[in-house]
């Protein structure tokens, strides 16, 4: 398997607003674009679903179980 470009990490934990280092790389970078389109996706297929609400119970099982 090939070695992946170092800085696949620092490219997905950039945020939305990109530095221009982060935004030179993208533009030279094959392997570390796809890898942001990819983590930009699945951001956006979550984006507008509510988060599921946790029972009033949980907690308190959750708590006497630890």
């Amino acid at each position: 398997m090939a070695e992946r470009c170092s800085w696949n990490e620092r490219v997905v934990t950039a945020g939305e607003s990109l530095d221009s280092d982060v935004r030179d790389h993208l533009a030279s970078c094959a392997d570390c674009a796809a890898i942001r389109h990819a983590h930009d996706e699945l951001l956006g297929a979550f984006r507008g679903i509510a988060r599921p609400s946790l029972s009033p119970h949980f907690r308190p099982q959750l708590m006497a179980r630890v």
